[in-house]
């Protein structure tokens, strides 16, 4: 009976996996660097949520971020619009 249970739950297991996507959409895929609205659309609520520029922190720019106010994201996440203010250097 044992080996019964666990033939089925490795065909459960077998059909879950046929049904889902090869590739995962980028809101469930691992965190990684990207573009504004692929680092906003990971977020669970992307208000008031603060983000800067890589180049701003290699350039020697200290303090400066923009804090997002909204944002709608298309293709899955990966497109967009974001509204925020600019705090440049604090």
């Amino acid at each position: 009976m044992h080996t019964t249970f666990i033939r089925r739950t490795g065909n459960v297991a077998d059909s879950v996996l046929k049904l889902l996507p090869n590739k995962l959409p980028s809101a469930l895929s691992p965190p990684k660097n990207g573009n504004l609205y692929q680092t906003l659309s990971r977020t669970p609520n992307s208000k008031d949520f603060e983000v800067h520029q890589k180049r701003w922190s290699e350039s020697g720019v200290a303090d400066s971020y923009w804090r997002i106010t909204n944002a709608r994201f298309k293709d899955e996440g990966r497109h967009g619009k974001a509204w925020g203010i600019l705090y440049w250097k604090g």
